[in-house]
This record gives C-alpha cells, structure tokens and sequence, in this order.
C-alpha cells in the first residue's frame, strides 16, 4: 500500500448488477433491457 501512496497511483473500481451480465456497465441501454428485469437481477 505504501507504494501507491508514494507512487501517486490510484485505482478506481466500480461494480454492480451488469457484472453478472458480462456485458459491461452499459449493458442496459445496449440490450435494451427493461428496469424490471434488470432488477430481478439482485435476488
């Protein structure tokens, strides 16, 4: 960790239901899925 730190590096990670998919963060649009069935998603 203190290499980061000294380093100035950073890294951002972000995640949610579309990992599941596969298909990227704008699966939604692209797919043209439906919020609904998006959601079933989290159960």
């Amino acid at each position: 960790m203190d290499w980061f730190s000294e380093a100035r590096y950073g890294m951002f990670v972000h995640y949610g239901l579309f990992i599941l998919l596969g298909l990227g963060e704008w699966v939604m649009n692209r797919e043209r899925i439906v919020p609904a069935e998006y959601r079933k998603l989290a159960e």
